[in-house]
């Protein structure tokens, strides 16, 4: 007894003990510790069964903990009696006194207790600590007033961790503006990965599968990743989905028990129902929750939860936007749907026409396939003609995905057309065409918004299949019915356009008119917002639309009109735009977290062939080994037959002329310009090359016609027109770092740059500079063939070059070829002549003749 109170019973005074295994997560301890050292509050908040008193016993329990201290922290675990007025300062009085802190002033009726409770700490030499669990129990707002009084009093020698399933009674704002509290929060004590691993180790039941699993459906909620545990240990034999799916299944689990008595409880009945309400939506952003609840009160209420214990939590980087967790969502839906499926389901339709006015479309549809309506699914999505995210490659899959259960017994138009749209997408364009040519009959009666989508599908339709002519007469169509419409939603216009407008540049490349197809991609680009001189992305990033109608289809149409605008320039020449146009699209599929076997092809491909035109090989060889990598490069016939003609080029340039005819020879068909110029490279004739296509490489083309006619004017000793071409081809190639010609030169064109000084001078460009390296080179042989047979014109070049002893730099400058690309022959030669080092291999050529 003390002064006619009982003092609290010991249990109360100490950190509870673990009743279960448990993980050692040192970095909330850490981070707990790291709060008391710098702040005076330290605040763990996080609803029921985070792992908060868990964390605070942790820290409490760590000799460290104690080394900053006057003493170990004094521990208080608050229960129903101190919410009784007067209480609480007695307990805490005794929670102190049990750590050897003795002080003064338990008497909350004295109004001078809380200065004499300051002066006892401030006493002490080194900061005092005391830990309060359960502290959402002090709902006395006099004793919160004095608890602030004594905090403020006694800051240097007096810590106080508050570990609370809500929001405390002290003055929390002024806390946060003064930078005085430490916060470790919800998503700070959510396990991670690895630590439900751990856990599922402890109780012997982990493999990768399940603790993915767990991870993911507990969002790390710790109660939630044990009761999984113990729901395995329950069921050895059985799959790690099965055991996940049984342990969540609300209805009668223990997990179920735990949410109801421990977070569903506490709540009043009106707010009971306002959650069931929302769980229809995974995420409430500003004026859901009052279209699904009618409570003009929503956005407050949900504010006033998420500081409780009722598992709504914000939504990061959205400002308003709340959700629930998902397990307590799961738990509200089963419930409201076995009571009132009808309303259920009413519920969810609102919420789709509510997410289809902001223009999230996967939001929408997910809410109507939930309540079963696949046809209004589809007639959401065709009557607004919000088929891109569908059809345009690279767009999120979040859409797709919802719309995979799509029932074949359904019979309607806009069914039909949204059949179609999946099949393009999914690579079928037998079904997509039979699907679509059952729209046609009502096209007519049907709307703006469902001919838009007829005709937006029919043009991916024909630029998937890779049909130049039918995609540009499509294309044509979609933008002419674009012109006549205004029924389509804001936006939706814009989006339509530029998904036109790629496909008809697209259609452009593919027939070989890369100036036409830079017109129409540039116009795909100012359609998204974006003028392709920067290339940055315009509106918002996922496939819900936030940020802009459908930004995540948006962004990947600016994604691969930038990649085709980058191949476009290539082929016409334009290589220091490629440059530009290819970092573009890097920085956009950064900011949008595209993976990489999802990045366009195209802007790999233009970036080789940039640096294979510069005599880059080395980086030529990475960017193709990149877009091989990526799996439209080999289902696209344009992009796989442009691959096949740099590694023809890569083959011929490394002195490899018969490899390059075995590779064009087994090349496919592609397009008509790719194709020529494969059969032209593999024609390896230095000095009479076939030309090139009209509108293709045109200034490469300029430059090798001129070094051809001065190879025919040097041979018939025409020494001045020769010179002259030679100048002219040195001026125009210079312009773009076209190096690669050169390094194709006749003997005699190359002895007159080498013997003219004034030529010379000219040609002091030529020589590139080396590229970082980028990995191996591609293509390692497999075994040393016979050396008559293996070592080609460029390498026995190479070889004399090494046998007047030059050094690397010296032999790349006399041939026009980088660092790199001498190396990668001298190490042809070495592994051909078998050999190690270049001395050796200068006296085995000679040996053998060769040099």
């Amino acid at each position: 007894m003390d002064g006619g109170r009982v003092r609290p019973p010991v249990t109360r005074l100490s950190p509870p003990p673990h009743a279960f295994p448990v993980v050692d997560r040192h970095r909330l301890a850490d981070a707990i510790g790291d709060g008391v050292r710098g702040t005076p509050l330290t605040l763990v908040r996080a609803p029921a069964g985070a792992g908060k008193t868990v964390a605070a016993a942790t820290w409490a329990a760590q000799p460290a903990s104690a080394a900053a201290l006057a003493g170990p922290p004094a521990w208080l675990t608050l229960d129903e009696a101190d919410e009784r007025p007067g209480a609480f300062w007695p307990d805490v009085v005794a929670a102190l006194a049990r750590v050897g802190v003795h002080v003064d002033g338990g008497d909350a009726a004295d109004p001078a207790h809380v200065d004499r409770l300051a002066a006892g700490l401030l006493a002490h030499d080194a900061p005092v600590a005391l830990v309060l669990d359960q502290a959402e129990r002090l709902t006395d707002r006099r004793a919160g007033r004095q608890l602030d009084q004594l905090l403020r009093a006694a800051a240097p020698r007096f810590r106080l961790v508050l570990v609370t399933r809500a929001e405390p009674v002290l003055p929390l704002h002024r806390y946060l503006l003064d930078a005085t509290v430490t916060e470790v929060r919800y998503d700070d004590l959510a396990f991670t990965l690895p630590e439900v691993g751990a856990l599922l180790d402890l109780h012997g039941v982990r493999t990768p599968e399940l603790a993915r699993i767990v991870a993911e459906r507990t969002e790390g909620w710790a109660a939630g990743v044990r009761f999984l545990a113990l729901a395995a240990q329950q069921r050895p034999a059985g799959a790690a989905a099965e055991v996940a799916r049984a342990a969540l299944v609300p209805a009668g689990s223990a997990l179920a028990a735990y949410l109801a008595a421990e977070v569903l409880e506490a709540l009043p009945p009106d707010h009971l129902d306002f959650l069931a309400r929302v769980s229809v939506a995974a995420e409430l952003p500003p004026g859901l929750a009052r279209e699904l609840t009618g409570r003009g009160d929503s956005d407050r209420l949900l504010s006033e939860l998420a500081r409780g214990n009722a598992f709504v939590l914000p939504v990061p980087g959205t400002a308003g936007s709340y959700r629930t967790h998902p397990l307590l969502r799961a738990l509200l839906g089963a419930e409201l749907a076995d009571e009132s499926p009808a309303a259920a389901a009413e519920l969810r339709r609102r919420a789709a026409y509510w997410f289809a006015g902001a223009g999230r479309l996967a939001a929408a549809v997910e809410q109507l396939v939930a309540a079963g309506d696949w046809a209004g699914a589809a007639a959401l999505l065709v009557d607004d003609a919000a088929l891109a995210p569908l059809l345009v490659p690279g767009a999120p899959p979040e859409l797709s995905r919802r719309l995979e259960q799509l029932p074949d017994d359904l019979d309607a138009p806009a069914v039909a057309v949204l059949r179609a749209a999946l099949a393009v997408r999914h690579g079928d364009p037998s079904r997509a065409a039979r699907e679509l040519s059952r729209c046609d009959e009502h096209l007519a009666a049907a709307g703006a918004g469902p001919a838009l989508a007829v005709a937006v599908t029919r043009t991916m339709l024909s630029d998937a299949v890779g049909d130049a002519d039918a995609t540009l007469a499509a294309a044509g169509r979609l933008l002419d019915a674009l012109g006549s419409s205004s029924t389509a939603r804001a936006g939706r216009n814009d989006e339509l356009r530029a998904l036109a407008l790629l496909a008809a540049g697209t259609a452009r490349l593919r027939s070989g008119d890369p100036a036409g197809a830079r017109t129409d991609l540039t116009a795909a680009l100012a359609a998204t917002g974006d003028d392709g001189e920067r290339g940055g992305p315009a509106g918002g990033r996922d496939g819900d639309g936030r940020g802009g109608p459908d930004g995540g289809a948006a962004a990947a149409i600016r994604l691969r009109a930038l990649g085709m605008l980058a191949l476009a320039e290539a082929g016409r020449g334009a290589l220091t735009r490629v440059a530009d146009l290819a970092g573009a699209a890097d920085e956009l599929a950064a900011s949008c977290s595209v993976a990489a076997t999802d990045r366009p092809a195209a802007a790999h491909l233009a970036r080789a062939w940039v640096a294979s035109q510069r005599q880059d090989l080395t980086a030529a060889e990475h960017w193709l080994r990149r877009a091989l990598r990526v799996p439209e490069c080999r289902a696209d016939g344009l992009l796989s037959s442009v691959a096949t003609l740099l590694q023809v080029r890569l083959r011929r340039d490394h002195g490899d002329t018969e490899g390059a005819r075995r590779l064009a020879g087994a090349a496919g068909a592609g397009p008509p310009w790719v194709r020529a110029l494969i059969d032209a490279e593999a024609a390896g004739d230095d000095t009479a090359t076939a030309p090139r296509p009209a509108g293709i490489e045109p200034e490469a083309a300029r430059v090798e016609q001129l070094l051809r006619h001065a190879h025919g004017q040097l041979g018939r000793g025409a020494a001045g027109t020769g010179r002259s071409d030679v100048v002219r081809a040195l001026a125009l190639a210079r312009r773009e770092g076209l190096r690669r010609p050169f390094a194709h030169l006749s003997p005699r064109v190359r002895r007159l740059i080498r013997s003219d000084a004034a030529v010379a001078a000219r040609a002091d460009w030529l020589r590139p500079a080396p590229s970082p390296p980028r990995g191996r080179a591609a293509g390692p042989q497999t075994g040393p063939p016979p050396v008559g047979r293996a070592l080609t014109d460029r390498e026995l070049e190479v070889l004399r070059h090494l046998s007047s002893l030059l050094t690397t730099e010296e032999v790349a400058a006399a041939m026009y070829i980088s660092v790199n690309t001498v190396r990668t022959h001298v190490r042809g030669i070495l592994h051909k002549l078998s050999v190690t080092r270049r001395n050796e291999a200068v006296r085995r050529a000679r040996q053998l003749g060769l040099v």
